[in-house]
This record gives structure tokens, sequence and C-alpha cells, in this order.
């Protein structure tokens, strides 16, 4: 069995499409001046110490490591946390990554890691980014599965 079993109907019969509007059915779109922004200050202290769940290396060399609860996950670089996918307000996805660490595919890799667990947990709605790193997500899963499936 691998991880993603469980979800394999779920992603692989449907199209981006219907996941999105599954995912965000308001079709909320969230402008980014009105997004609170976060610092890496904001940030700090923010999640308790556990052990790291998985590691990706950025282009940049950075080490992004991915550290789980029960209400999503967190993303450190040099033990300060950097971002966050959790559940808000029960069935809701808050994808924030600190502004200083933007662009650098850290939200998508929160978001991957999130979706896994909480694949059935709204949008509340998107920003430009969170919206690119969600398709992503949608995406990457989709062809994982389907390799999977023909045993590659």
């Amino acid at each position: 069995m691998y991880e993603y079993q469980r979800h394999d109907t779920f992603y692989l019969n449907l199209l981006w499409e219907e996941y999105y509007d599954m995912m965000n059915p308001n079709n909320k779109l969230i402008d980014k001046g009105v997004r609170p922004n976060l610092y890496v200050a904001d940030m700090e202290g923010m999640f308790g110490s556990v052990e790291i769940y998985r590691n990706y290396y950025l282009s940049s060399g950075e080490r992004l490591a991915i550290k789980k609860c029960d209400e999503g996950v967190w993303g450190e670089i040099d033990d300060q946390v950097v971002g966050f996918a959790t559940v808000l307000n029960e069935n809701e996805v808050d994808l924030t990554v600190a502004v200083e660490y933007q662009k650098k595919g850290i939200g998508t890799k929160l978001l991957l890691e999130f979706r896994k667990d909480h694949p059935f947990v709204l949008s509340g709605g998107y920003t430009e980014d969170g919206l690119s790193a969600e398709k992503k997500v949608f995406k990457y899963l989709q062809r994982r599965l389907s390799e999977r499936r023909a045993g590659l």
C-alpha cells in the first residue's frame, strides 16, 4: 500500500475544473493586497518542536524541513518557520508563506503535504499564487497516482 492509495478515486476521476469547483464552491478569489502578509518574525514560535516529516531542497540550496501536526503542516528553514498549511475554521485551508520566502515553491510543497492528509478541506478562496500551487498539486497527485496504477 502506498501513501496516496485512499485518495486514488478522488483525484483520478476528476478534471481540474471539477476539482476547483469542489474546493472553491463560492469561486472566491483573494486579492494579494487584501491577504494578510506575515513575515518570518511573525511566525516565530507558532508551532512546537516536532520531528521532521520530510525534507525538500529548494533551488536556492536551502533545506525546507516539513513538520506535521493534526491540523496540517509547516515548513522550517534553519529552524525558523517560513510557512504553513493548516485547517482553518473547521473546513478551510490557510496556506501562508512568509513574505521573505515567497516565490520559491514553498507554498506548493506545503500544500502537497497538506493535501495528502486533508484532500477534502476546502480552499477558503485563492490568491493567484495559492491557485497556482493548488493546480500544481492536483496535477502532481493525478500523475503520481496514474504512474502507480500503471506500475511505474
